[in-house]
């Protein structure tokens, strides 16, 4: 299972925390987990900016988004 607490705005929540597992993902209020891997995520439009001590990432997703997150990723890669 991934787990990825985030702080910021855009998300329904100011703290919150997504669990992916098996395909599936639901996201809970709260900061939940063993997460341990630092990113900033700028979410403009359907393009994602991901910074990460992995490098920089940009993602296109499906929908359109405003978001500026600080979150912190853990579990299986």
């Amino acid at each position: 299972m991934n787990t990825f607490s985030e702080f910021g705005f855009g998300n329904g929540d100011i703290v919150s925390t997504e669990f992916e597992f098996n395909g599936c993902e639901f996201r809970v209020k709260g900061f939940y987990g063993l997460s341990k891997d630092p990113y900033i995520r700028i979410w403009m439009g359907k393009r994602v900016v991901v910074i990460s001590k992995h490098g920089v990432k940009i993602v296109r997703k499906s929908y359109n988004a405003i978001k500026f997150v600080v979150g912190f990723a853990g579990g299986e890669k």
